[in-house]
């Protein structure tokens, strides 16, 4: 009830007075927010991934704020349905006999389906005949690895050469998870163990990591967003695996450092604590509209050494040359390492273009070699589980710049082995 409705209400004298405004507010409240099933709300969300060509989170957040939900545990019932179907399409495109999910009606079916099988709540029940049927097709194609682990033929036949069998088996069944929330704590505003503490006391649990100083697991969901915590810039979302990346650099306090693919600037927030706020630290994108969110990520976690650079020209990137003592190069990737979190990423992706992006990370690499100094460092890192994508650039990079650069260290983390998203990095050093 809004303040000039409260006055109302108040200033009323009768019962009778009272009642008909709060039945005419409830109605206008009913009004802006419609009641709507859980069902109905995947599906539409669905549609727009599907049909419209939205990412997955975009597609549900549009749809969470069309109907005004706020209800955490419908909103993730609902996120469980979306991303669920999107991580099971194929199988349960095999089992229904659907051919098309961006059709509303198959959309239903689909489901409706998810519901029933593995992925189904315990409550659910395979109870029609065609339910039964479903159940049949599904366990017939249980045998056939694309269909089960849900990818298209030709990402399938890719894994299957670049990994071998057994490895690419393993990272399917491990991309295939659902993933956990982890968080990074802001050194330059507190400890581990004081935001552990403080979680604490909010009802949050979290779990320290042994390969990740400054991560916090958490075992169960909780929207860490909405706590003083967060909005006091003491901690980042941010995958353990993605925390294993800036520590890399091995930066110091008063070095000027370059992170050359910044995005939103997670792994920009986590070098200036390691460089406990001394030095310089320049994040460059082609992307203003991600920079501009850097930069209020930069504020609320109280980073004071952080300049966000558009790149408009080739001009940015020649003044820089030879200017860096370290530059961190996480590059545009197929985001492969990424489908716990981005199961849509397998439909979307093409094989042109997953060519395209293997040769525009290695132009990008030369380029942005040349912004190291004589005995810097640089780390070249994407979020992929394809060799393609990181062992086989390094090695390239190597063979044909190998007189002035030297590889001190490879990191491939597979989600087969470690609770985290896939992510390869290497470390090169300039020749003096």
């Amino acid at each position: 009830m809004g303040t000039k409705a409260v006055a109302v209400f108040l200033k009323c004298r009768t019962d009778e007075g009272k009642s008909r405004i709060f039945a005419a507010m409830k109605k206008k409240h009913s009004q802006e927010a419609p009641i709507i099933s859980e069902g109905r709300m995947s599906k539409e969300a669905l549609f727009e991934i599907f049909a419209d060509g939205k990412p997955a989170d975009v597609g549900l957040m549009r749809v969470m704020k069309k109907y005004r939900l706020r209800d955490e545990k419908i909103r993730g019932r609902v996120a469980e349905c979306v991303y669920g179907v999107i991580r099971y399409l194929r199988p349960l495109m095999a089992a229904t006999g659907c051919s098309d999910p961006a059709d509303e009606n198959q959309l239903a079916i689909l489901v409706h389906a998810w519901k029933v099988f593995a992925f189904r709540h315990s409550s659910t029940k395979i109870k029609t005949d065609e339910e039964k049927r479903w159940a049949d097709r599904f366990a017939k194609y249980k045998g056939v690895r694309k269909i089960r682990e849900s990818i298209p033929d030709w990402l399938d036949e890719r894994g299957l050469s670049e990994i071998g069998e057994s490895d690419w088996e393993n990272v399917l069944q491990a991309l295939n998870r659902k993933p956990e929330i982890a968080i990074r704590v802001n050194t330059l505003v507190t400890t581990r163990e004081k935001l552990k503490a403080r979680l604490a006391a909010v009802g949050i649990e979290t779990v320290e990591d042994e390969l990740a100083p400054d991560a916090l697991r958490l075992p169960h969901y909780a929207n860490v967003f909405v706590t003083e915590a967060f909005e006091a810039g003491e901690f980042e979302v941010q995958d353990v695996s993605s925390q294993r990346i800036a520590p890399l650099l091995d930066v110091k306090a008063g070095m000027r450092v370059v992170d050359a693919c910044a995005g939103r600037g997670g792994k920009t927030l986590h070098l200036a604590a390691l460089m406990q706020n001394k030095g310089r630290l320049l994040a460059l994108d082609v992307s203003e509209t991600k920079l501009q969110e850097l930069r209020k990520r930069v504020r609320r976690a109280s980073v004071a050494i952080a300049e966000a650079k558009t790149i408009d020209s080739q001009k940015v990137i020649k003044r820089l040359a030879e200017s860096a003592d370290r530059v961190l190069l996480d590059l545009p990737c197929s985001g492969l390492g990424v489908l716990r979190r981005n199961p849509d990423i397998r439909w979307r992706l093409q094989p042109e273009e997953l060519e395209e992006l293997i040769a525009l990370q290695y132009t990008l690499l030369v380029q942005y070699a040349t912004l190291v100094k004589p005995g810097g460092k640089l780390v070249f890192a994407t979020c992929s589980i394809l060799p393609s994508e990181g062992e086989w650039q390094t090695k390239k990079f190597i063979e044909e710049h190998g007189t002035s650069w030297s590889c001190d260290e490879e990191l491939r983390i597979s989600p087969a082995n470690f609770d985290g998203d896939g992510f390869y990095a290497a470390v090169f050093t300039k020749k003096i």
